[in-house]
């Protein structure tokens, strides 16, 4: 089944990251040889950044934030290109891509998806050479955010022309909401099965509505292919919900050719 598609979305970043099971070796100067042999070419600036603690999901338990005591390596690489962005820690590998414009062209998934998957190849085939270590994927995430300007949505900067959810249930008494926040979670099954879960965040002010969706769960299997595959469902389940969540009006300024 073909996946909704626009021709002109509002999204400005997306991030696709996954927890490794932690290599303790891979400390700050084994990831800066790594920049050095692998990535400097296309990412030719480095920034240090705290240490990231991703929350954990937990089927049918909902979200937790993971609590660590012992010693470990407290740094976060950021390795920088034009409009991309490399995150590597001890436990943690992810991928941004950000639009530096509205005009800029947007890469759909395949390429993006590619570039992620070369670059986890790149650190497993260093880690597996340089440190006798290999990369377990623990966990999985994708994170579209979207920025809708006030002047882009037809009849003014409301939520509720946004978001189909958005905006009084019944009457004419209540006006639309000046500022407004929609925060949900929801289960993503395959199978029958739930394998993670997605998260909506949605807000509203007088210049812009941003629409930040993020799927997020364990990889099918404890492999680099594993956590590709969930990386597809959550990017299937970010697109469907996109497309669930807003409004027929939207999509036509958006230009919907698919779905």
């Amino acid at each position: 089944m073909a996946l909704p598609r626009f021709d002109n979305p509002p999204i400005v970043e997306t991030v696709f990251a996954m927890q490794i099971r932690e290599i303790p070796s891979l400390s700050a100067a084994r990831v800066g040889q790594l920049w050095g042999d692998s990535l400097i070419k296309r990412f030719p600036n480095t920034v240090e950044q705290e240490r990231y603690e991703p929350p954990i999901e937990q089927p049918g338990a909902g979200t937790a934030m993971r609590l660590t005591f012992r010693p470990r390596p407290s740094v976060r690489s950021w390795f920088l290109g034009d409009n991309e962005l490399v995150q590597l820690q001890s436990d943690w590998v992810a991928y941004n891509w950000k639009r530096s414009s509205r005009s800029a062209e947007y890469p759909h998934y395949d390429d993006r998806r590619r570039s992620f998957a070369d670059i986890v190849q790149s650190v497993d085939s260093f880690v597996r050479a340089e440190l006798d270590a290999e990369l377990v994927p623990t966990q999985v995430e994708a994170t579209y955010v979207n920025v809708i300007n006030t002047s882009d949505i037809p009849g003014g900067g409301r939520l509720s022309r946004v978001l189909e959810s958005v905006g009084p249930a019944r009457g004419a008494f209540l006006p639309p909401a000046e500022n407004a926040q929609l925060v949900s979670t929801h289960a993503i099954s395959k199978d029958g099965a739930e394998v993670g879960r997605l998260h909506v965040d949605a807000t509203a002010s007088d210049e812009s509505v941003r629409l930040a969706l993020t799927a997020r769960g364990a990889p099918l299997e404890p492999t680099i292919e594993g956590a590709l595959a969930f990386l597809d469902i959550g990017h299937q389940w970010i697109v469907e919900s996109f497309k669930d969540l807003t409004t027929e009006t939207m999509w036509q300024y958006w230009q919907i050719v698919k779905g």
